[in-house]
């Protein structure tokens, strides 16, 4: 029976032993799309192997999104960019398929990336440092309250890079469910451009378009703007 004292013993071993998997995978998916001619071809000129993305899709159009998912997921967790992927989505599933998928795969990798983030760091933050340094439990905390907002502002003013901010999200008091909902809805505008310049890049260059994108996002945005601020003048009041 393993004493009281060798299960936080084994628990660390485990955490680093998780870390050192995902540091040789980031390592083995950034060698695959620097130095394989097909990664370098899909991150770095993706529209050039447009057709044969479409058959391919055309041909597993059930493993297809599976597969987008699931590398999408892959290359977040392996903190890597993801841009390119959502052109690849527009120009293999076209516009509407590809904002669906790209928003599902990006609210997945944010769920897991942030959960494992907080398994990995996250309470030993809590705990050893916020303990010990009053001012970045109370910023902590004010993230915690407003991790909707924190999210979906991030998602939309591009504060951070999208691997980056979910490992940030998941050592702070930001709670899965917030970093969910947040990319789901927050992180709409972005995978629209990236996929509309993969299915039809045209678009960027009509007027219309961008009036929809930023109405869209001001939509998004400005009711969670407007509740924070209600909330923090009845704190205030309360006071």
């Amino acid at each position: 029976m393993p004493t009281g004292r060798a299960k936080p013993q084994a628990a660390k071993w485990l955490r680093i032993a998780v870390l050192a998997l995902l540091l040789a995978l980031a390592a083995t998916v950034f060698f695959i799309l620097w130095h394989s001619p097909t990664g370098y071809q899909a991150m770095h000129h993706p529209h050039r192997i447009k057709g044969d993305a479409r058959e391919w899709i055309s041909h597993h159009r059930v493993i297809a999104p599976l597969a987008f998912i699931a590398l999408y997921v892959l290359l977040a967790i392996s903190m890597l960019p993801v841009w390119w992927l959502m052109v690849l989505g527009g120009l293999g599933f076209g516009l509407y398929l590809g904002v669906i998928y790209g928003q599902i795969a990006a609210t997945c990798a944010a769920t897991l990336t942030v959960m494992l983030a907080h398994w990995l760091a996250g309470d030993w933050i809590h705990q050893k440092i916020e303990a010990k340094r009053e001012k970045l439990r109370h910023v902590d905390e004010i993230l915690g309250n407003n991790g909707l907002l924190v999210v979906m502002a991030t998602r939309l003013t591009h504060l951070m890079p999208f691997a980056l901010s979910n490992y940030f999200f998941g050592l702070t008091r930001i709670t899965v469910r917030d970093a969910a909902l947040g990319t789901l809805v927050g992180g709409i505008p972005t995978t629209a451009v990236y996929v509309t310049i993969g299915a039809d890049r045209k678009l960027l260059g009509r007027w219309e378009y961008w009036v929809i994108l930023i109405g869209v996002n001001a939509t998004l945005l400005v009711p969670l703007l407007i509740g924070y601020y209600r909330r923090k003048i009845r704190m205030t009041k309360s006071e």
